[in-house]
């Protein structure tokens, strides 16, 4: 019976899997295939969010944004300098809501990570 019962809670356990939409964590920043890009985008994207009070000083810490968002099944990884002190997941989050609103999001369901200015992932979630 015991057995019966573990099997049982496995099986609710297996029903919860991530579905493939569901945010994946990459705990280290990719590698930066194209470099100038990378730069291009996170300039565009610190212009175009410049008016936002949250993350006005969190943008000039925003190095670079690897990804191809664009596509139903897109993702995008913001880089940081932020110093430690900075690197926290508060932050992480303000500055992957400020990538929304950037990109207008409307499905909500395209992977976002932002990393520190060590490179360690501060915060996933979707645009």
């Amino acid at each position: 019976m015991l057995i019966v019962g573990f099997l049982a809670g496995c099986s609710s356990f297996m029903e919860n899997e991530p579905k493939s939409v569901d945010v994946v964590t990459v705990d280290t920043m990719p590698p930066d295939d194209d470099a100038a890009d990378s730069r291009r985008d996170a300039a565009d994207f610190r212009k175009a969010s410049a008016d936002q009070a949250a993350v006005n000083d969190l943008l000039p810490a925003v190095d670079k944004i690897i990804g191809d968002w664009d596509g139903d099944e897109g993702r995008a990884f913001i880089s940081t300098k932020l110093p430690a002190a900075l690197s926290t997941e508060v932050n992480g989050e303000l500055l992957a809501g400020a990538f929304a609103a950037w990109q207008k999001s409307e499905s909500g369901s395209s992977p976002v990570a932002v990393y520190g200015g060590d490179g360690k992932l501060l915060f996933t979630g979707t645009f």
